[in-house]
């Protein structure tokens, strides 16, 4: 699959879901797929995103930082 593919199942797959646990092995399934290597120790969404901030530099669609979300939740 292409990254786009992949990109496009993934939202196909979130439209179904009714909350975020319902997709959290598809997202996972789809790091994967990307050849993204996720380590075990991040096995859940909560510890997903600051992973994806601190290891990958990744940023939110809306181009925040995870470090930026963190502190708008204190």
């Amino acid at each position: 699959m292409t990254d786009r593919e992949i990109l496009l199942s993934l939202c196909a797959s979130a439209s179904l879901a009714d909350h975020l646990g319902d997709i959290a092995e598809d997202i996972f399934y789809a790091l994967k797929l990307a050849g993204i290597e996720v380590p075990d120790e991040v096995g859940v969404l909560d510890e997903l995103g600051p992973w994806l901030g601190k290891e990958l530099g990744t940023r939110t669609l809306y181009g925040t930082s995870f470090e930026e979300d963190a502190a708008d939740d204190v």
